[in-house]
């Protein structure tokens, strides 16, 4: 059996590494690309999300809100949310409800802004069967930690009903680091 070892070391090294990787490039990939902002915000209150996040990877960021479609019907999302242009003709196309939004992140050490804005986000930027998005605005800050402040700025009776989050992540398929 040493005599085996002693033979094979490069393989045996090369079969352990890979295990290795196997089972722990999962993990560090998920804590890598896990969006550092995912917070229920209210819509119907004018509501507010104030959280200390942690940036961990060079990539830009997406900030959008994420409507849960929990029964709704794809028309009214459409209505409410927009048809991202997708609407046939001779019924006219939607940008959806407006909803205001002030935003601001900023550096936990030196509580200094490094991004912020007023948007006025309207139309929608991706479904699936679950949720429909709509992006606010995209973002590039060094890795580090922050605090998140957003607030609504009027109330959106429109959307009372349906379950809206913000999320700050990696933009899929639009990777641009390694």
């Amino acid at each position: 059996m040493k005599t085996f070892i002693t033979e094979q070391w490069k393989a045996l090294a090369l079969l352990a590494f890979s295990v290795l990787w196997i089972g722990v490039f999962p993990i560090w990939s998920n804590w890598l690309t896990k969006p550092p902002l995912d917070e229920p915000i209210s819509l119907a209150s004018a509501g507010s999300v104030t959280k200390v996040i942690e940036v961990r990877s060079l990539e830009p960021l997406e900030l959008t809100f994420t409507f849960d479609r929990n029964g709704q019907s794809f028309e009214d999302m459409k209505r409410l949310i927009g048809d991202g242009g997708a609407c046939v003709s001779p019924t006219p196309c939607t940008k959806g409800v407006n909803v205001p939004l002030s935003w601001s992140i900023k550096d936990v050490d030196t509580l200094q802004v490094v991004a912020s804005g007023n948007s006025a986000t309207f139309d929608v930027s991706g479904w699936s069967r679950k949720e429909v998005q709509r992006h606010i605005t995209s973002v590039h800050v060094p890795p580090g930690k922050y605090e998140f402040r957003a607030e609504v700025l009027r109330p959106v009776t429109e959307l009372s009903h349906v379950a809206s989050r913000l999320r700050l992540s990696i933009p899929p398929k639009s990777g641009q680091t390694w």
